[in-house]
């Protein structure tokens, strides 16, 4: 994140119905209000999280107000077929030459109304950009993670504006990829092949969990972590041998894997979320900070979701770093994470309660709206400002309704294989496990009689259970195994 210029612009505010796309909605491409809604994120009462959590802000009534003036922006933009016209300025790259500079502008979100009243609209501080530019992602980071379809807001790419009459405002950008009506065409027709898939994925599946399952294995048979390659295909490196991580905008947002079968941690999430949302599964996006467990430092920004599972509660899935463990032999192969591959696929952030999700724990390695920065250089003379960066994520995952997680991960009864199925798969496995305990299983899972003991009497209980005998609905041992590693 990088602290936006200040720029004056004549007539900025004023042209915003000029900058909004205006033309006339094709048949083709406005499918219903429905089509939209189903896209959208959802709380346990039916409501959009970051909508309603701006409520409780002072002034919340403004930010829903804007929220809402945004959608329909977007809703317009989605259903046209016209080029948005960019805005061409001067200015001067790090070594001072003049260079010219295109945005593509599609929305001004008005921000005059709650000014401080120490604001200098003339000369404003770096400090008072700073602060005002917060403001303006309390709407557009709660946007963008309840209205994942909207991939053409680039949250990376606003910019505070100043007016001739003494107005501010934010200005909300799509990037150059998405100008053209005909390239956004393209990619909605390959956006709604791709999620549309979500319901046909899911059927016949009984449980939530593998209604979770299959559609985490569709996103990640078809995606795999970004990097950037050169013209014959092979990856790029860094000095240090490390491939460079590609940062286009399809790689944040739903077009990854829908056009590109790659994206990043942003475009998991956000893939992940909206496969829910068209399934119509609970779901919540989240982002935060990604930590070393073993010590607690921070790796860097990070993003993943928050599913629910069978027994009402909510639970952590990442899907980039589960793709990463599967692609990787190494890491598929090590000790820690070979309990929950099976058959290929990675389950070991699949599922989880706040033992990795949540900063309660020694091992946690995801956190939740982290307060985080940088210091960002704001002048020649090398004087720098920390940016804060909280209010990149508006709300924490616990206070959204009818979110409730476990200090333990979530178990399918007699899943001895952690694929959350039960089946003769489990049995063979817990049948090796008699032989040699050396072989991984969820013991959670296995103690299928409830003794608190994992044996033979277990596979017994287990065979009957696949069997169909009565009173033999294997059980889930939470007090004595409470984690799957």
């Amino acid at each position: 994140m990088k602290l936006m210029k200040y720029l004056k612009r004549a007539s900025a505010v004023t042209a915003a119905a000029a900058i909004t796309v205006t033309t006339a909605i094709s048949a083709s491409a406005a499918d219903s209000a429905d089509f939209f809604a189903k896209g959208a994120q959802k709380d346990a009462n039916g409501n959009k999280p970051g909508y309603v959590d701006l409520a409780a802000l002072p002034n919340g009534s403004f930010y829903q107000s804007k929220y809402n003036e945004l959608y329909d922006i977007c809703v317009e933009l989605w259903n046209s077929s016209d080029d948005i016209e960019p805005f061409v300025f001067e200015g001067e790259d790090e070594d001072g030459h003049p260079v010219e500079y295109r945005e593509y502008p599609i929305a001004l979100i008005d921000l005059t109304e709650i000014l401080p009243a120490d604001f200098d609209r003339e000369e404003p501080t770096a400090e008072q950009v700073q602060d005002l530019m917060c403001e303006g992602y309390k709407i557009i980071m709660p946007f963008c993670a309840d209205n994942p379809l909207f991939y053409f807001v680039d949250h990376y790419s606003c910019y505070l504006m100043g007016d001739e009459d003494g107005s501010v405002a934010l200005e909300v950008c799509a990037p150059e990829e998405y100008a053209k009506g005909a390239d956004r065409a393209r990619i909605q027709s390959q956006i709604k092949d791709f999620y549309g898939q979500a319901a046909s994925k899911t059927e016949g599946k009984e449980t939530l969990a593998q209604k979770h399952m299959a559609l985490y294995k569709y996103l990640c048979d078809n995606m795999t972590y970004a990097f950037e390659k050169d013209e014959n295909g092979n990856y790029v490196v860094d000095e240090d041998g490390y491939r460079i991580i590609n940062d286009a905008p399809y790689c944040h947002n739903i077009v990854g894997p829908a056009v590109f079968k790659e994206g990043v941690c942003e475009s998991y999430a956000r893939a992940y979320e909206l496969l829910c949302n068209y399934a119509g599964l609970d779901v919540v996006y989240s982002d935060g900070m990604a930590l070393d467990a073993e010590n607690g430092e921070m790796l860097g920004g990070h993003a993943w979701d928050f599913i629910k599972l069978d027994d009402g509660r909510f639970y952590g899935i990442d899907c980039t770093w589960d793709d990463e463990i599967m692609e990787d032999a190494e890491l598929s192969s090590d000790a820690e994470y070979a309990l929950n591959m099976t058959d290929g696929y990675s389950y070991y952030y699949f599922g989880d309660g706040k033992t990795r999700f949540g900063s309660e724990h020694a091992d946690c390695d995801h956190n939740t709206q982290t307060t985080f920065g940088e210091d960002v250089p704001i002048d020649e003379q090398g004087h720098t400002m920390f940016f804060k960066a909280m209010n990149m994520f508006l709300y924490e995952i616990d206070n959204i309704a009818g979110v409730t997680r476990e200090t333990y991960d979530y178990y399918t009864p007699g899943d001895v294989n952690c694929d959350f199925e039960f089946d003769m798969r489990d049995l063979i496995r817990l049948g090796k496990y008699t032989v040699d305990n050396r072989i991984l299983i969820s013991k959670g899972a296995a103690n299928a009689d409830g003794t608190g003991a994992v044996n033979m009497a277990d596979a017994v209980y287990l065979q009957k259970s696949l069997l169909g005998y009565e009173n033999s609905e294997p059980k889930v041992d939470t007090q004595n195994y409470p984690a799957r590693k």
